[in-house]
């Protein structure tokens, strides 16, 4: 993550960028530093005003240049408006944006993404997203259940991998906005 965050920094290093309104946050696994060899690196471009041609430009630019350098990142590109409408959004970007970290730009939009994203999409639909987990649990156990039992397991989205941790984490995120699991502990949900 750290060799992520340094090269995306100096990507942006070289451009002459009014930070206005723009904030470049890092989401997903990249977003909590848990990274592997070829893991995603995902990244929101979040503005809080209307892009400018230079804006645009210089989104154009960074992108190209990350994949120049072969970052080959995801890059998701929202406005204010588009966060604050949850149903513009499917579950797989709700959920990307649960973990977030800043990278660069404007604290103050960083800020506003942040408030966003706790009054939109962590404490509006808690039910459904409880729901949609649930229901990605016992899909991925149809479709893993004997993972197990095979010469190389699928560790991200086989029983008891990568994605059933990330699910508690999510929940526990979700119901008691809290990273911590040991909440789920205090709170008799795990033992």
């Amino acid at each position: 993550s750290k060799l992520s965050d340094d090269t995306i920094k100096a990507a942006l290093s070289s451009f002459e960028i009014a930070w206005d309104g723009i904030a470049i946050i890092a989401l997903g696994g990249y977003a909590r530093k848990e990274m592997c060899p070829y893991s995603d690196i995902d990244i929101l471009i979040f503005h809080t005003d209307e892009l400018n041609r230079k804006d645009e430009d210089f989104i154009q630019l960074f992108i190209s240049r990350l994949w120049d350098i072969g970052l080959a990142p995801g890059v998701q590109i929202k406005s204010v408006s588009e966060l604050c409408v949850p149903s513009y959004l499917d579950e797989i970007v709700k959920n990307s944006l649960i973990d977030y970290r800043f990278l660069e730009g404007s604290i103050k939009a960083f800020e506003r993404f942040e408030e966003i994203v706790a009054n939109y999409i962590l404490n509006r639909g808690k039910y459904n997203f409880l729901i949609t987990k649930i229901n990605d649990v016992r899909n991925r156990m149809k479709k893993y259940r004997d993972s197990m039992l095979k010469i190389e397991p699928n560790i991200k989205d086989g029983i008891g991998g990568i994605r059933d941790y990330n699910g508690v984490y999510w929940v526990n995120k979700v119901l008691y906005d809290n990273d911590k699991l040991v909440t789920l502990v205090h709170e008799k949900i795990l033992s």
